[in-house]
């Protein structure tokens, strides 16, 4: 009875629980994905307005992810005039969907002030689960970073723009 209750109750008020997928033809983790009601915590300075993303813009972004991986993180490197030479092999999309399989995903997407869509992945790797369980509990319901060396190790995080089909360099 009580849960039927704040089945209805969180029905009538229009909070939704994140959703969890699987999305076996692009990572073995789980993902989530966080819909239009929930607040994005982050600030960027082009939001505009929220919007639940569907399976379909969920793939795109995945696929963009895979395919610009290696000249967005030679960009970034570039940027801070950094020595780190990135692994050439990155450059196949088949390779980033390795180096990614086991790390779980949060999703959610926004436009910005040029209507573009703009979709978040946040990415947790969960290849050492009980280690990973500790460091991001509630990954499934919060959409958060973490900070330390734990974190830069095994947590990264892309703003897809799926309108210009770009990963967004700030």
């Amino acid at each position: 009875m009580k849960k039927i209750f704040i089945f209805i109750a969180s029905t009538i008020i229009g909070i939704q629980a994140p959703q969890l997928i699987s999305l076996k033809e692009y990572y073995s983790g789980k993902g989530v994905i966080f819909d239009k009601n929930y607040k994005y915590p982050f600030i960027e300075s082009d939001y505009k307005q929220p919007f639940t993303p569907t399976l379909k813009q969920i793939k795109q972004a995945e696929d963009l992810l895979f395919s610009d991986y290696y000249d967005y993180r030679t960009k970034v490197l570039d940027s801070f005039k950094s020595n780190y030479k990135l692994n050439t092999k990155l450059k196949e999309p088949k390779k980033v969907k390795n180096k990614f399989f086991k790390y779980y995903r949060q999703y959610a997407g926004y436009t910005n002030n040029s209507n573009d869509s703009i979709i978040y992945i946040g990415l947790f790797n969960f290849s050492n689960q009980k280690k990973a369980n500790q460091y991001f509990e509630g990954w499934d319901k919060t959409l958060s970073l973490g900070s330390g060396e734990y974190y830069q190790d095994n947590q990264e995080f892309y703003l897809m723009n799926l309108t210009q089909k770009k990963i967004v360099f700030k």
